[in-house]
């Protein structure tokens, strides 16, 4: 009763600041136009930039693909959870960028979590944008390694922090958005 009384007081509190998040619900496909709760919107928060969503070609394969597999692998990924279908669009994915082996995630937060974790842990130093997205965030802290973060894009001050705390860790990943989707804004990779 008393973490109701808690819990109950913490929301109102985030009512009253204007911080308590209600989800939009979508009554149409995620294209450009959709409906949402009754209205007819423009939808430029979606992440379905291409259109795959709801392209016919791609719910085609899907439901043939469910017809064949069924609708969930059963099992996460590395106990059981990996199909021949996986293996062969990683293999096709890997072929496209001439790398040896790609590894597919359901969505791009579980790819920052995991990729990040993977590639750096305690004795490690991470390099991370002061705008980076919260999953990549989440991914740093995950890893358990020191983090620095640098002014947004600063790539002077990247190269200072690497030149001089490179030396004290293992290993250095620098992390950071392709595009930064709150601002658009491109990193200066090649």
């Amino acid at each position: 009763m008393i973490l109701d009384a808690e819990l109950s007081r913490e929301l109102q509190e985030l009512e009253a600041a204007g911080l308590y998040r209600r989800p939009k619900t979508l009554e149409t496909p995620p294209g450009p136009w959709t409906t949402v709760e009754g209205r007819r919107v423009l939808l430029m928060s979606s992440n379905n930039y291409l259109g795959m969503a709801n392209h016919p070609r791609i719910i085609g394969a899907g439901a043939l693909a469910a017809a064949a597999w069924g609708v969930g692998s059963g099992a996460s990924r590395l106990v059981c959870g990996t199909t021949t279908l996986h293996r062969e669009a990683e293999t096709m994915l890997a072929g496209l960028k001439e790398t040896e082996d790609a590894v597919l995630f359901a969505t791009g937060y579980m790819a920052n979590l995991g990729a990040i974790s993977a590639l750096a842990g305690p004795e490690d130093l991470i390099l991370s944008d002061s705008l980076n997205h919260a999953s990549i965030i989440d991914g740093c802290r995950l890893s358990r390694a020191a983090v620095a973060v640098y002014n947004h894009l600063d790539t002077e001050q990247l190269g200072h922090l690497l030149r001089s705390r490179r030396a004290q860790h293992r290993r250095c990943l620098i992390v950071t958005d392709g595009v930064f989707s709150m601002d658009g804004d491109l990193a200066p990779l090649p």
